[in-house]
């Protein structure tokens, strides 16, 4: 199998973020990039590094904004910049307020942009998010030229991750959704793709910008969201609307869930992908 790995992969993640109110170690460390990456030596992949983003910013932006809102994209460009040049301010951008359901209005304030950009507290943008996430999708875009190019099987390392990114808004640990960029990248060629997210969280972000699409089925396998991040989505009863009505699927697991559980998820997610069922 080949794997294509992000030219950032071992890049300074985050210091910090919010967990049951306190603040603590972020998780999406250099370390966790170099162990994915010696796992995957381990195993016998075929090893290529993505270009730097530099070299091909055109096709990556292209491939980004097929995703993403134009605004949302040039406030991740300049948002540490901006931010750093607030008197005081932290080295790593946090919202401490977000709009809401009795506050709506759009307001221009590094402060306020903060919250209506960010979604919570584990996403705090520092001065290297934006270079970091573009290397993320320079190794999507070799990837899925590979797929297309009659590979079967490619894995992409993408530091930082990407499923809750929705269209807009960064949450949990992602800014840019790299399965999504995939999938409409795989489109440009194939009729029928499919996401089949299995981390332990659901996929916010990407069913969020795939839900009222017929042309990509989405499917995430994860824990219940009654106990588990991010708490307001991954539910049975969301299944897609208008032409994507019946094109996203998700599959909750109760806490505590054995190996039998989660291999019959896994079947019917791929009977879902198949057509044997809906």
């Amino acid at each position: 199998m080949k794997a294509i790995v992000s030219p950032y992969f071992e890049a300074q993640g985050p210091s910090q973020f919010i967990q049951r109110g306190r603040f603590v170690e972020h998780p999406d460390v250099a370390l966790r990039g170099r162990q994915i990456l010696l796992g995957l030596l381990e195993g016998g992949c075929e090893i290529e590094f993505a270009p730097p983003p530099e070299l091909c910013i055109s096709i990556l932006s292209e491939s980004i904004l097929a995703v993403h809102d134009t605004k949302y994209i040039d406030y991740l460009k300049v948002a540490w910049s901006h931010w750093s040049q607030i008197p005081n301010a932290s080295t790593e951008i946090f919202p401490n307020i977000s709009p809401n359901r009795h506050m709506v209005n759009f307001n221009e304030n590094p402060v306020a942009l903060a919250g209506w950009y960010i979604a919570d507290c584990a996403a705090p943008i520092g001065q290297f998010t934006w270079e970091n996430s573009l290397g993320s999708v320079s190794a999507v875009i070799v990837a899925t030229s590979l797929i297309k190019a009659g590979e079967l099987v490619v894995y992409a390392l993408c530091r930082p991750s990407g499923h809750h990114a929705c269209r807009d808004m960064a949450m949990g640990m992602c800014f840019l959704n790299n399965s999504a960029i995939a999938a409409v990248e795989l489109r440009k060629q194939f009729d029928r793709v499919a996401i089949i997210d299995i981390d332990m969280h659901h996929g916010n972000g990407t069913q969020q910008i795939f839900y009222q699409r017929s042309d990509i089925l989405t499917i995430s396998i994860h824990g219940d969201s009654r106990d588990f991040y991010p708490f307001y989505s991954g539910f049975e009863n969301e299944c897609g609307s208008g032409d994507g009505e019946g094109y996203n699927l998700n599959i909750p697991l109760p806490k505590g869930s054995n190996e039998a559980f989660y291999l019959k998820a896994l079947e019917k997610s791929a009977s879902r992908v198949l057509g044997t069922s809906k």
